[in-house]
């Protein structure tokens, strides 16, 4: 068989070399493919603005734009990150006002940090209004923690919470792909627009991955209670926020391989708990690897976490059991593998002492 360079987006399983943009652009033909599958008749629509991590997104994009077309995507670059806000809100009003030809429109929005401050209003609006039934919003946030194309560090997460807006924040490049699967399908069952986190460490790094749809298949939890956008709203907006949306995001989390313990010590024997977010998580296993520790063989259990906002509870819970200190681990800064590497040889000696 011949080799072609676009099979990496038009084959759906399998292993493949992708980098972080990339994998952006191959989670939009994965929808379509899900939808398909569950016998939905959805489209796609794509905006933002360019801007370091993500600078390199809308190229992409654009060179798939006949595989796009044929999947019923289409890619539009928008003036600025507020408009692209604004146009993703106009999509899911599809069936609100009229009748609709599609079940649904799923729409990604890319921006760096400062493009999400400039879209506050429209993200809070939009988010507040929310999403359709089988329509969703998932937002690719590019945080610039080492300043490498900023004026200074940027951190969207607790930006996008004050919007009640979920943040996903992927560690590997697989996990832009899976937990951006769980983000569109989570969108649709919240009713809320998700974010997920992209850092510059991600974005350009490549990595050879194996896909597994149906492994990766979002759990659908049963619901008694309408999250869809609907106009005119017929309650306060902050309502159906705190007594259904909110909920929802912890009931779809309960059913879902959002937040994990990759690494869990015996009872009895745990003697320090990592809280691991992001990226954070891969440092924290290179730091072990690298001295050829088993963290559960010295008492040490890891949490990843795959959504800083809003925090699985349950799960936290569990966790802390039986755990008598705790580490949490959430900024990305280029010295701090250096440090775990100089923290975990002194915890090593002290634990095995």
């Amino acid at each position: 068989m011949a080799f072609n360079l676009d099979s990496k987006y038009t084959s759906n399983d399998g292993e493949f070399v992708l980098s972080g943009i990339k994998a952006i652009v191959k989670l939009a033909f994965i929808q379509k493919f899900i939808d398909e599958k569950r016998g939905l008749d959805t489209a796609g629509y794509i905006t933002g603005y360019r801007g370091s991590p993500l600078g390199g997104l809308d190229k992409e994009f654009i060179s798939q734009s006949q595989l796009l077309t044929s999947n019923d995507i289409k890619f539009k670059s928008a003036v600025n990150e507020d408009h692209a806000v604004a146009a993703l809100q106009g999509t899911q009003h599809l069936g609100i006002l009229s009748p609709a030809k599609k079940d649904g429109i799923f729409g990604y929005w890319y921006g760096k940090a400062p493009g999400v401050d400039r879209s506050g209003d429209v993200f809070r609006h939009s988010s507040f209004f929310g999403t359709t039934k089988h329509g969703g919003v998932v937002a690719f946030a590019g945080d610039d923690h080492a300043n490498k194309s900023s004026t200074m560090a940027s951190e969207t997460g607790p930006t996008f919470a004050t919007w009640y807006i979920p943040v996903l924040t992927p560690a590997t490049i697989d996990d832009i792909i899976r937990l951006g699967m769980l983000g569109m399908e989570l969108s649709r069952y919240s009713g809320l627009f998700v974010a997920v986190k992209i850092i510059t460490n991600l974005a350009d790094a490549y990595q050879t991955i194996n896909v597994n749809i149906d492994d990766w298949l979002p759990v659908t939890p049963e619901k008694t209670f309408d999250v869809s956008a609907r106009w005119p709203e017929d309650t306060v907006a902050e309502n159906r926020i705190f007594d259904h949306k909110l909920p929802a995001i912890q009931e779809f989390l309960k059913h879902n391989r959002i937040n994990e313990i990759t690494h869990e010590a015996p009872f009895g024997k745990k003697k320090l708990g990592i809280v691991a977010v992001g990226k954070s998580w891969v440092d924290t296993l290179t730091a072990f690897q690298r001295h050829n520790i088993a963290p559960e063989e010295i008492g040490v259990s890891i949490l990843k976490i795959g959504m800083a906002w809003p925090l699985q509870e349950e799960l936290l819970v569990d966790f802390v059991q039986g755990i008598k200190k705790y580490l949490l681990l959430k900024k990305n800064p280029a010295l701090l593998r250096i440090n775990f590497i100089s923290y975990y040889t002194n915890l090593r000696l002290n634990l095995q002492a």
